[in-house]
């Protein structure tokens, strides 16, 4: 074995084989804030939980009622404010979703307004206009040419 790996060796099996010691340290009772439990017959004549002044008083200025209040002011606050945010990000949500359903409406409408433009003048080309159509000048035609030989008959009598 090496004188290293030795070494360690003898570390490790003394650490577990000498006794553990622990040191406790007194606490400071006016500038630490610590509790514990006391148990009835021992020096305090009642059972309960002894605090230091520095924790009791921390306890007694937690519960005034305008510290409790502005507690539950910033705790509501804090709701509201996640509140409307949670909104306003739906409410954007919403809006593009909106925007996007406009603008397909209007590339639909202008899409269907051309179109519509386009097949009104095809139908334009495809059929002339009233004074363009020959059935129309036929019956014109005939009419001016019995109201021409009616009159000529009466001229000629």
């Amino acid at each position: 074995m090496s004188k290293v790996v030795r070494n360690k060796f003898i570390t490790l099996i003394c650490s577990f084989l000498l006794p553990m010691t622990s040191f406790a340290t007194e606490i400071d009772s006016k500038g630490d804030k610590v509790s514990s439990d006391v148990k009835k017959g021992t020096v305090v004549p009642y059972s309960g939980i002894l605090l230091s002044y520095k924790l009791a008083a921390e306890v007694m200025e937690n519960c005034k009622p305008d510290v409790i209040d502005a507690r539950c002011k910033v705790k509501i606050d804090e709701a509201v404010a996640l509140s409307e945010n949670k909104c306003k990000s739906e409410k954007s949500v919403c809006q593009v979703s909106v925007d996007a359903c406009q603008k397909k409406y209007n590339d639909f409408s202008i899409a269907h307004r051309a179109q519509v433009d386009k097949l009104e003048s095809r139908i334009t080309e495809l059929t002339p206009r009233w004074y363009e159509n020959p059935k129309l000048w036929f019956g014109v035609g005939i009419f001016a040419g019995a109201a021409a030989t009616v009159t000529v008959i009466k001229s000629i009598n």
